[in-house]
């Protein structure tokens, strides 16, 4: 869950300064842009960033539903078709 709020925060400019008070992390504005990712080399602009992370945020706990069940070719199908759509085929 810690890594989940670190990842928010990095990501979520919405959430930034409560999120870096609460843990401890600098904020986006207070890293140097040479140590930033550059958004729009991956994604046309953040609505389209913000709708792939709400798209991950709903689907990822599902993941978890899968543990102890992966022997199953059943369940271990559908738990690569779901992974595939969170992290696409690479």
């Amino acid at each position: 869950m810690e890594l989940y709020k670190k990842k928010l925060l990095i990501n979520n400019n919405r959430e930034e300064n409560i999120m870096s008070q609460t843990i401890g992390l600098k904020t986006r504005s207070e890293i140097a842009p040479e140590f930033k990712w550059k958004i729009e080399k991956v994604y046309a602009n953040t609505e389209v960033w913000d709708q792939d992370f709400q798209q991950i945020k709903d689907k990822a706990p599902k993941l978890k539903d899968f543990q102890g069940k992966l022997a199953n070719l059943i369940d271990l199908k559908a738990y690569l078709k779901l992974e595939e759509e969170l992290y696409g085929e690479g």
